[in-house]
């Protein structure tokens, strides 16, 4: 009755959220568009909430035109929502709509670890919601993969993703092999297809052996704006990489020793249940030829979580180290390279 009216008058007889989106509805089963667009105009009034912005997002209109700005609004309202939006439970996560989880993997806003949790979830959301395989497949490959930053990836997770099943050989085979020629790029020839996203974990560079990946070579790039923000008493780690089944880290500090004293820090950082003896070993600065670097290597057990290393690495003071034509940073960048290995 509501839309017959409104055909007849051009009047709107409802003004309730509620009301009106289900005269929408109605409005575009039977192609009304003067009525759809009406209704989209006056829904977009009322405050938009993500679980709102979710069910616009969900339905699916037969005349998106018409509703393009309440689309458009929906859209920006979850991305203003997104870092809170990936701190939800799994379930009300799970419960997006497609365009939804498209607006979330697409945004620059995200908070994470790493990217590894973006393909994780990515993968669960099409699991639960396309139970069929082949249909799971065209999903991710068509929607997510597009959308994920591989080269931010961990180099496990790299490794890891060759053998999901869920996903198109051929296509993800070349998706990875892109990423690690990223990773392989120096720092300033590193052109990523999408921007980075905001990480809790440090990219490395992570060199290892697949028999019996008992080592690894490490490498650990940091911007001088990065280690200015680590003053007085700030931590940068890494992401993890593994050998075995073993975690590591790397952590770059700046340490307070007391009485105004403050040093640049390296540790390498542990986290399993099984104790594992390893040989670390600070292994310099790949990028500078006249830089002379300290011998340092320790041997020692790991048994819980734990961070074990060196206070001050290049045994000068933070100033010193931090200095504008100090040989510490080429180009603008710390690069450090550490050995690390399990001892049998």
């Amino acid at each position: 009755m509501d839309l017959l009216k409104f055909m007849y008058s051009g009047a709107m007889s409802t003004s309730s959220l509620e009301l009106l989106m289900n005269l929408m509805v109605i409005a575009d089963k039977f192609d009304v568009v003067s009525c759809i667009h009406q209704c989209g105009l006056l829904l977009s009034s009322f405050p938009m909430t993500p679980a709102r912005a979710s069910q616009y997002l969900e339905f699916p209109f037969n005349t998106l035109d018409a509703v393009k700005l309440l689309i458009d609004a929906a859209k920006q309202c979850l991305a203003e929502h997104q870092c809170e939006f990936f701190q939800y439970n799994d379930e009300e996560l799970i419960s997006l709509p497609l365009l939804a989880i498209e607006q979330l993997l697409l945004s620059k806003k995200l908070l994470l670890q790493s990217e590894d949790e973006v393909f994780n979830f990515a993968l669960k959301w099409a699991r639960a919601k396309y139970p069929k395989l082949q249909e799971r497949c065209d999903i991710l490959c068509s929607k997510h993969i597009p959308l994920i930053r591989f080269p931010y990836m961990t180099t496990h997770m790299l490794k890891e993703i060759l053998k999901c099943e869920d996903l198109e050989y051929g296509l993800i085979s070349k998706v990875v092999l892109d990423a690690f020629l990223f990773k392989a790029e120096a720092p300033k020839k590193q052109q990523a297809l999408m921007a980075e996203r905001t990480y809790k974990f440090h990219h490395v560079k992570v060199l290892d052996w697949e028999t019996p990946h008992n080592e690894c070579i490490v490498l650990f790039d940091l911007r001088r704006e990065e280690c200015a923000s680590l003053f007085p008493k700030g931590s940068i780690y890494s992401d993890w990489f593994h050998l075995r089944a073993h975690k590591f880290y790397l952590s770059a500090e700046c340490k307070d020793q007391g009485n105004s004293s403050e040093f640049f820090g390296l540790h390498l950082g542990f986290e399993g249940i099984e104790s594992v003896k390893v040989k670390f070993k600070f292994a310099g600065q790949l990028a500078s030829r006249y830089l002379s670097y300290p011998d340092l290597s320790f041997t020692h057990t790991f048994t819980k979580k734990e961070l074990y290393g060196w206070s001050n690495v290049f045994s000068i003071s933070w100033s010193e180290f931090m200095k504008d034509n100090g040989p510490y940073f080429i180009d603008g960048v710390v690069h450090l390279r550490f050995e690390v290995a399990i001892i049998q």
